[in-house]
């Protein structure tokens, strides 16, 4: 194998364990955190009128959901850099199988695993089933973790009656946690969706296409002849709707 294609597929391998690895961790940690706080307050006789205790609870949520928001930020960077690695590869590398052009002779891979995806996708969409998002458990957690600071956000005023104005700024405080969380929610949501992540290969696939012909590395024709359907499907999709 080319010295150049054995040091990327290493490269993509590696990124690929920690994108699962670190998903792993942080979920635990969140989890971490939760049993933590769980068994200081578990054995308290916690008074909900006691100011701080409301204050705390919601911020434990919301250091979560920053957690959350923050590691699927970072999972989102470094699928981003091993979709660019993949594009890659699948340009200089790569051919689409056909009649003459056979697997075992030539790597395919990459071509032949969006060409499927793609059709799965469009079927989907056709029969308006439900497209496939990823980062689901952070999903979740995420809406725990906003019920929670809703939870305490609404005891507070009912509990203390904001009489004190340190009461008022720390309920302030609990509403911006919340509209907050909302806010990282979209965004974890957005990271997450097989469109983005789509978008993210075509996005790549689209730009090596256009810097091969560029550098006079392949010509139009050696690009049909080379990918066939596969160029015109990387054209059609990286085109304006």
């Amino acid at each position: 194998m080319n010295q150049e294609l054995q040091y990327l597929r290493n490269e993509m391998n590696q990124r690929i364990s920690f994108f699962y690895e670190h998903s792993q961790k942080t979920i635990n940690l969140v989890l971490l955190i939760w049993s933590g706080t769980s068994i200081v307050f578990g054995p308290l006789d916690v008074n909900f009128g006691n100011m701080p205790f409301h204050f705390i609870g919601g911020t434990i949520f919301f250091i979560s959901s920053l957690i959350l928001y923050f590691s699927t930020q970072r999972g989102h960077d470094n699928l981003n850099q091993i979709f660019k690695i993949a594009a890659y590869t699948t340009i200089f590398y790569e051919k689409r199988p056909n009649e003459t052009i056979k697997v075992g002779d030539n790597f395919s891979w990459e071509i032949a695993t969006f060409e499927i995806q793609a059709k799965d996708a469009s079927l989907k969409t056709r029969n308006k089933g439900r497209i496939y998002e990823m980062n689901g458990e952070y999903m979740f957690l995420m809406m725990i973790s906003i019920l929670g600071i809703l939870f305490f956000t609404a005891m507070y005023p009912i509990s203390c009656n904001l009489k004190e104005n340190l009461d008022f700024i720390l309920f302030i405080i609990c509403l911006l946690y919340f509209f907050s969380s909302l806010f990282l929610f979209i965004k974890v949501r957005k990271y997450s969706s097989f469109k983005d992540i789509a978008n993210l290969k075509i996005k790549h696939l689209s730009d090596f296409l256009q810097y091969s012909l560029e550098t006079g590395h392949y010509t139009e024709k050696e690009i049909e002849e080379r990918f066939g359907d596969f160029w015109r499907k990387i054209q059609s999709f990286s085109q304006p709707k």
